[in-house]
């Protein structure tokens, strides 16, 4: 048997936010951000925003790349919009585009942090869409879950009893076999 874990990729259900900071990746791929090192990392959580200093960071603070590296806007940018290309724009023009990965396979990815992944050799995606003001959700199924946990959990409650039948049996048999003997 294999007991080892793996993180499923699977794309989840958009929820619509209307944030323009919110990005979605429809289809394979991960966003690419900048690490205290300096390295690269992976994400697929798009829920970005502007830091104190006005530069496009993920929710943990790690910078989103872009093809002009990190972006830094001012209150003279305006609006940000970004196509499905993942080209950002703003009322002084292009500033760049997001940067999106891909991996021959996502299960050698290395789990950094809750949403931030480490890997090598990354790859671009052949027809991945970026989504504005969306944000990806689990793509857990709740029932489905929940109905596995009752499998698990009767499965469980069964070799339990199986194995008190068993000790109980024991017993038996060493306290026959006792007075047998006596």
């Amino acid at each position: 048997l294999d007991y080892s874990s793996h993180t499923d990729f699977a794309n989840g259900s958009f929820k619509l936010t209307d944030n323009e900071l919110d990005i979605a990746l429809e289809g394979e791929g991960f966003f690419v951000v900048q690490m205290p090192d300096g390295g690269e990392a992976f994400t697929r959580n798009g829920a970005f925003h502007l830091d104190a200093d006005g530069q496009l960071v993920t929710s943990e603070g790690r910078p989103v790349l872009t093809s002009a590296g990190p972006l830094t806007f001012t209150n003279e940018d305006g609006i940000i919009e970004i196509a499905e290309d993942g080209t950002i724009a703003t009322e002084l023009g292009v500033r760049g585009q997001i940067r999106v990965a891909s991996f021959e396979n996502v299960q050698d990815l290395e789990k950094l942090s809750e949403t931030i992944f480490g890997g090598e050799n990354p790859g671009v995606p052949a027809a991945t869409k970026v989504v504005q003001g969306a944000l990806e959700q689990s793509n857990v199924d709740g029932v489905f879950e929940v109905t596995r946990l009752i499998e698990v959990t009767r499965s469980y409650e069964a070799v339990s009893k199986m194995l008190k039948d068993i000790d109980e049996l024991s017993r038996q048999a060493i306290s026959t076999l006792g007075k047998v003997q006596a």
